[in-house]
């Protein structure tokens, strides 16, 4: 076993003990894609026909993270806007790198789409979000479903996003929390996951780097960061390049917040799902 395997198996044991519920609402599934299927928690509201979709992709620097440590918060938008909610096992880093892990997703959403009523869900109504590496993964399948044409999204929920995992972006100008988000961490995660020169020209890879033609047109988008996050700045930026290619844009910045607090339990998970939920309720249903 190589270092960097080993490495990012350590990193998934101890959040595996740090973040993963022992109890988990979501009802486990298994997602036909080509060459395979993709394993998902699925979590279904009481509704009498078919209900919109809403995608969760999981955080972790691309290389940890497991859609069990999202069980709080799609339990909660399930239940609160009467969703389908599917949280995505995608492949991780080193073992899958870019584009391995955007491939699959968007397989998945497709396939789930084509076979709605298997789902319980109207393939017409589809909203997609994820959690720090989660949402540079969704926002990714949005620009990739613009390129294809052949999967409309609702809108885009981008929770303290990472968007710049090369470093593209001047660092005099970044914030950094070393407490919460170490610069080693996202370095290793990113060394794992693409090449530098993915990073540099692929927005896909880095959607910090994409030019505003690429970005007109995607669905509306939702950001929220953390005042205590290293991630802050590149999500900020990219919310400024969004409103500049006339992408609708809803952004807040919450004084106080950590990484990860829409997700974990703390004092302000409520009040930045509900940020996020009143997003997509109007956005989505």
């Amino acid at each position: 076993m190589n270092p960097e395997l080993r490495k990012a198996q350590l990193l998934r044991r101890f959040n595996d003990a740090e973040h993963k519920p022992k109890e988990i609402a979501g009802r486990e599934i298994f997602i036909p894609i080509p060459g395979g299927e993709l394993r998902a928690l699925l979590y279904a509201p009481d509704a009498s026909g078919p209900a919109p979709l809403f995608v969760d992709l999981h955080g972790g620097a691309f290389i940890f993270g497991s859609p069990e440590e999202d069980d709080h918060f799609c339990t909660a938008l399930c239940r609160e806007l009467g969703m389908v909610v599917v949280s995505l096992d995608y492949p991780l880093a080193p073992e899958a790198r870019h584009p391995v892990a955007l491939e699959q997703i968007y397989a998945a959403i497709r396939s789930m789409r084509n076979d709605g009523p298997r789902y319980g869900i109207d393939p017409a109504r589809v909203a997609i979000g994820g959690h720090s590496a989660g949402a540079c993964l969704a926002t990714a399948i949005c620009m990739l479903a613009k390129r294809r044409g052949d999967l409309p999204l609702m809108c885009q929920v981008l929770d303290h996003p990472a968007l710049d995992m090369g470093c593209t972006l001047p660092q005099q100008a970044r914030y950094r929390d070393e407490l919460e988000l170490s610069q080693a961490l996202l370095d290793f995660g990113a060394g794992c996951y693409a090449t530098q020169k993915q990073y540099a020209s692929d927005p896909l890879c880095t959607p910090c780097v994409a030019t505003p033609e690429e970005l007109e047109g995607l669905p509306p988008a939702v950001i929220l960061t953390c005042e205590r996050d290293s991630l802050r700045t590149e999500g900020e930026i990219y919310a400024g390049m969004l409103a500049r290619s006339g992408v609708a844009l809803r952004f807040m910045r919450f004084s106080g917040a950590i990484h990860g607090f829409t997700v974990f339990p703390g004092p302000l998970r409520a009040q930045g799902q509900k940020f996020l939920f009143d997003f997509i309720a109007k956005t989505s249903l």
